[in-house]
């Protein structure tokens, strides 16, 4: 599977190399890494990442609206967004759609083994 970084493309085998590249750079900071298989553009996940929460969106194909995670973040209020700032684009994103880091990996992880749609969360399709 290849992790989409900033520009930089890493090629990953192990749920070990999935967290040091997802998680290696942790900062408060929000980010945005694109997760593919090969030269394949479809299917694709997109995590946008800041500190301890991440929003996912799977797309399955082209022309397909995709599908949003499903919030299980306590700590947030329902209703609300949460803004990430990542590198030129500023994304508003609604508390219901943000998952923990962990629930994050776990998607990234059941990703590296299929393209299907991950298990590891709930999504709404959009």
């Amino acid at each position: 599977m290849e992790i989409h970084n900033a520009g930089k493309i890493v090629s990953v085998t192990t749920n070990t190399e999935i967290k040091s590249v997802l998680l290696g750079r942790q900062t408060e900071d929000p980010r945005e890494v694109w997760l593919s298989h090969g030269k394949q553009k479809y299917p694709t996940v997109n995590i946008v990442l800041m500190g301890e929460r991440a929003c996912l969106h799977y797309f399955p194909r082209e022309r397909h609206p995709g599908f949003q995670s499903i919030g299980n973040r306590r700590d947030l209020v329902l209703g609300a967004t949460t803004v990430f700032l990542v590198p030129g684009n500023s994304i508003e994103i609604p508390n219901e759609s943000i998952v923990t880091i962990t629930s994050c990996l776990a998607v990234a992880e059941e990703f590296l083994l299929s393209t299907e749609l991950p298990k590891a969360i709930g999504w709404k399709e959009l």
